[in-house]
């Protein structure tokens, strides 16, 4: 696993594509105004995998339409918001103090054919991938109807003894 420590990402974008970005262990990076995003694969072939990250900052930065496997992230430092819209946890474990972080389904300015392809992807995914929990901690979602909900998600580890 590569390791990188005290970097700093300013505006790095990574759009589109099926990609894998991981295998790599973060310690104090920096990300500033970046992005990891891809709009019209309903397949998710966007995915992190396989990442450490402690004690790590974000600032304006944010993520749509990703697929997140094999994640640790501790202690981290939230500038402006985290924004993580329309994308798929997998074994994600989330530790120490977090700053605000924001799920939400897909962007509202997609075409409606492709919103509700990313909505029937997530809905596929979310039945086989229950190793994850938010202890007390509230997100958005979708409801069976598509419509935007305030739900809490249980199981997405954000404690230090999370089972699964």
């Amino acid at each position: 696993m590569k390791q990188l420590h005290n970097a700093t990402f300013r505006t790095l974008k990574v759009i589109g594509g099926s990609k894998t970005l991981g295998d790599v262990s973060l310690s104090r990076c920096n990300y500033v105004g970046s992005t990891v995003a891809q709009f019209d694969d309903p397949g998710y072939g966007l995915t992190v995998r396989n990442v450490e990250a402690r004690r790590c900052k974000v600032d304006n930065s944010g993520t749509h339409g990703v697929r997140f496997q094999n994640v640790l992230v501790e202690d981290l430092t939230v500038a402006g918001g985290l924004l993580l819209e329309a994308c798929i946890f997998e074994r994600v474990t989330l530790r120490g103090n977090i700053g605000r972080v924001v799920t939400t389904p897909p962007n509202d300015s997609l075409a409606e054919e492709v919103r509700a392809s990313l909505v029937d992807a997530m809905r596929v995914a979310y039945p086989r991938t229950t190793h994850f929990c938010l202890a007390g901690l509230w997100a958005w979602g979708v409801q069976a109807d598509g419509r935007k909900a305030r739900i809490s998600l249980p199981g997405f580890c954000f404690v230090d003894n999370c089972a699964g």
